[in-house]
């Protein structure tokens, strides 16, 4: 895919582009949605403006230059081929950071994903967006509200998937408000925010939203350990957990849960190691040796780098086995959950989030009959097989 450069305005034609509804109070109750004020409603002018869509490299669609247009700090990508598609769209909110060293733009978990979505909806002539957002004085959560609230507005816009790594109550209430309104777009949950959808529904007496993933981001940390275990087979163990995300908490929990299941819980950071996509291989090497650990378990970004400290140390003579990256495991992209598959099924792979968009591969179908919906909501175990 080609890496979409940023535009500061929208383009595209008039037709089909909803007005914006602006955002949900702070002080929404746990029933979620039902605050938004009519004198936030963004007019069509605020979002598009008239000129034709071009589909030139580096071009964006007209639903990612509305978001672009209104919330600033986020970053939007999309298959060259939906620059000047005219239909239904479907959207990914993600708390993606940016990377300069991936196709799309996004780090790497996240650029895996889109790699694998833009696959899918090709083969199903269906497009979509997925955001990710650059750091600022503002939360990620108060992002993603917004352009959840945004997404949900525009015409084109009939199935989204949002992620919740917070735990404030805004986001998941604007989530409820969308899944109320028959005219707002099909959403569910992915990544983190099952407790957020818990407490919503136990609050607001709702049934719960549409989620896919584990429903305690500890398990990945406990299937982890499991793996290691079965790895080491009755071997002493010692422990590292690396971790590319020590910003956000939810991923710290699976780094503890692990240590936890392998009886490590004083060795610190309990969050994990922190890493990066560039972290330099002979630092984590020496951590490695210093450690002298013999089970690696990474999480998010850095797992290349930290598969190449781990070969170095073995080329030393170091008896390492690994489990994780969760992401790198997207198998199941290319089944399409539209042609009839059963929904019990989905949510096993990583499928149910590559295959969402292709809901709008069903023209004049809004995608309820299929995901998001209750009887989706399953758990994700994406684990690679353990190399000893």
């Amino acid at each position: 895919m080609e890496k979409l450069s940023k535009r500061s305005k929208s383009s595209g034609s008039s037709d089909g582009k909803g007005k914006g509804k602006g955002k949900g109070n702070d002080g929404g109750g746990g029933g979620g949605g039902g605050n938004r004020d009519d004198d936030d409603v963004l007019e069509d002018d605020d979002l598009v403006n008239d000129d034709e869509v071009t589909s030139e490299p580096g071009c964006r669609s007209a639903v990612a230059n509305a978001i672009l247009d209104i919330v600033p700090e986020v970053i939007t990508v999309n298959p060259p081929a939906c620059c000047n598609y005219e239909g239904p769209i479907g959207v990914y909110v993600t708390h993606a950071l940016p990377s300069n060293d991936t196709t799309s733009g996004l780090e790497p978990f996240w650029d895996a994903i889109y790699t694998q979505i833009a696959t899918t909806s090709e083969q199903s002539d269906a497009c979509f967006v997925m955001t990710g957002y650059e750091p600022s004085a503002r939360s990620p959560s108060d992002i993603l509200t917004d352009v959840t609230v945004l997404a949900s507005s525009l015409q084109d816009v009939v199935a989204m998937m949002v992620s919740d790594p917070t735990s404030e109550q805004q986001l998941i209430n604007e989530i409820r408000f969308i899944t109320k309104d028959p005219a707002l777009p099909s959403i569910g949950v992915f990544n983190a925010g099952y407790n957020n959808i818990v407490t919503e529904s136990l609050v607001s007496g709702e049934l719960l939203i549409p989620y896919v993933g584990v429903t305690n981001d500890a398990d990945f940390g406990v299937m982890a350990a499991k793996f290691t275990k079965d790895a080491l087979d009755g071997k002493e163990i010692k422990p590292l957990c690396f971790n590319g995300r020590t910003d956000l908490e939810f991923i710290g929990e699976r780094c503890v849960a692990y240590y936890s299941e392998l009886g490590e819980d004083s060795v610190r950071p309990i969050i994990g190691v922190s890493c990066a996509e560039d972290s330099p291989v002979e630092e984590l090497f020496n951590i490695l040796v210093e450690e002298e650990a013999n089970a690696v378990y990474s999480t998010n970004n850095c797992c290349t780098a930290v598969a190449a400290a781990v070969t170095m140390a073995r080329s030393m003579g170091q008896s390492i086995v690994t489990v994780g990256c969760q992401e790198a495991d997207t198998t199941g992209g290319q089944i399409d959950f539209v042609t009839a598959q059963p929904v019990q099924i989905q949510g096993h792979t990583p499928a149910s989030w590559v295959n969402f968009p292709v809901l709008q591969a069903q023209s004049g179908q809004r995608g309820r009959q299929f995901f998001p919906s209750l009887d989706s909501i399953v758990h994700t175990d994406i684990f690679t097989i353990p190399i000893k």
